[in-house]
Formats: structure tokens, sequence, C-alpha cells
């Protein structure tokens, strides 16, 4: 499997976890009782088990311990992700030269975005 077929099947798979998640946006606020802190997203009606509803109607996602872990996960919500897999799809596609046949002239250009493709392959890379 090249390196654009791997990274593209790894998309995938990110997209569909990302629409399947509580939609954004998200956001890290703490109980008010010690060091807990929550993951909260204004989840437009969504009824799921396993949540709880905090004081001002917000789904609770999550507890966390640390206000870095609930900073982290209400930063890199699905909206972000699906960003994300949106640009690095346009640039497997800009990769393989579609639409622009520019290949043969441009080889250090595309060079540059085989190498891109290849580097961000391997950050599903957990050997």
């Amino acid at each position: 499997m090249s390196s654009e077929d791997e990274l593209a099947a790894r998309l995938a798979e990110d997209e569909i976890a990302a629409k399947a998640a509580t939609p954004g946006p998200w956001y890290a606020f703490n109980s008010g009782h010690g060091d807990d802190w929550y993951v909260a997203s204004r989840a437009y009606g969504l009824v799921s088990t396993g949540l709880h509803s905090g004081a001002d109607g917000d789904e609770i996602l999550m507890i966390e311990r640390d206000r870095r872990d609930a900073d982290y996960v209400a930063r890199f919500g699905p909206p972000r992700a699906l960003r994300y897999i949106e640009a690095v799809r346009d640039i497997i596609k800009e990769s393989g030269g579609e639409g622009h046949g520019w290949a043969e002239y441009e080889p250090a250009y595309y060079a540059g975005l085989d190498y891109a493709v290849r580097r961000l392959a391997e950050v599903y890379d957990e050997s």
C-alpha cells in the first residue's frame, strides 16, 4: 500500500470517529470542587447514554483530574479534526498532480509533496 493510500485510509477512520463524536465546540471547566475538571459540549439536544446534563444544559462528556487533559480534549475536538482531514486530503490530491499535469515540469515541488505525504502517514505508525 502506498503512503497516499495508507494515509487516506487512516483519514477515513479519523473522519468516521470525528463525525460520530459529540459535536463541538467543546470547552473545559472546573467543577468548583477541588481539582476536578470537565469537558463539555453544547450538544444541541443530543441524547446519549452516560452523559450528564450540566447546570447550563450542556452535556458533560467526561471528568478529568488534570486541567491540562481537559484543555487538550476540548482543543482537539471533532471540528478541528475534520478541518485537518480536509487539509491532508488536499495535500494527497495535490501530490498526485490531479488537474495540473505539472509533475514533469516541477519535480522538486512534487518531491516535496511526496515527502509531506510520507511524513503525515508516519503520524499513524504506532510501532
